[in-house]
């Protein structure tokens, strides 16, 4: 038995609520005998962020949200050499695709795609980590099919689509089959913002992950469940696209 814990509090409550929905998770996968899988990210790393991250890389608690991931997945550990209770985390980065809203692609990337623009929001030549999610769901399938053959705690890297801003723009219009312009994200006025409003302090908090190029390197995870099939990214945010409908309604031709 498996059971992935998807479970994530609103971004401006993690400090008051990520602990002990951990706690809870823990004590259900205890309870059952189930294995937790874990969808990590690339916060445990804090500004150490950089290019080909492999699982032994040391963690920095170098933001709030660094030291949130950090002491979930400590308890993680804990419980696993405790109690033997096993996790698997699969470390990811940006998701993007699906129809749930709230990713990156929808609040900040596309969000203003109706208007023909593309929102980038750090140098356009800097490599940033995404995962499209359907592939991602693919590697954790993977991965738990692998569970038996693993240890009480173990991670993985999912290495996903390594893109620039100019090489996700390149692919959107590709996608759309039409131009965009080119915005940035106003990151002073946003951290001004952030004094009155909680989640622009949150987000803006967050800005060095688009300053700072950096991927994750998959390799450990292929060595152990084979090559995984990585969809186009030009055919993936054609989707992302279309499941979200962040693109304008195409113009009926009927009479």
């Amino acid at each position: 038995m498996w059971l992935l814990n998807a479970l994530n509090p609103e971004y401006t409550e993690w400090e008051q609520k990520v602990m002990p929905m951990a706690e809870n998770v823990i004590a259900a996968c205890e309870a059952t005998g189930a294995t937790q899988l874990l969808p990590g990210n690339v916060y445990n790393f804090g500004h150490g962020i950089r290019l080909g991250m492999t699982e032994d890389m040391p963690e920095s608690p170098s933001t709030s949200k660094a030291r949130v991931r950090i002491a979930m997945e400590d308890l993680f550990k804990r419980r696993a050499a405790a109690a033997g209770v096993q996790t698997l985390v699969l470390r990811a980065g940006d998701f993007y695709g699906g129809t749930k809203p709230g990713s990156w692609l929808d609040l900040f990337i596309l969000a203003k795609l109706q208007k023909d623009v593309f929102t980038w929001p750090g140098p356009m030549d800097a490599p940033h980590a995404f995962a499209y999610l359907p592939d991602l769901a693919q590697g954790f399938v993977r991965l738990a099919q692998a569970r038996r053959r693993l240890p009480a705690f173990d991670s993985f890297h999912f290495a996903g689509h390594t893109l620039s801003g100019a090489r996700m723009m390149a692919a959107t219009e590709i996608a759309l089959g039409r131009r965009l312009q080119r915005r940035g994200v106003p990151w002073t006025l946003l951290r001004a913002g952030g004094l009155f409003v909680p989640i622009l302090r949150e987000v803006a908090a967050m800005s060095y992950l688009w300053q700072t190029p950096h991927s994750l390197d998959g390799r450990k995870l292929e060595a152990l469940v084979g090559p995984l099939a990585t969809t186009d990214p030009v055919e993936a945010i054609r989707q992302a696209v279309a499941d979200q409908s962040l693109d304008r309604s195409p113009v009926s031709t009927a009479a």
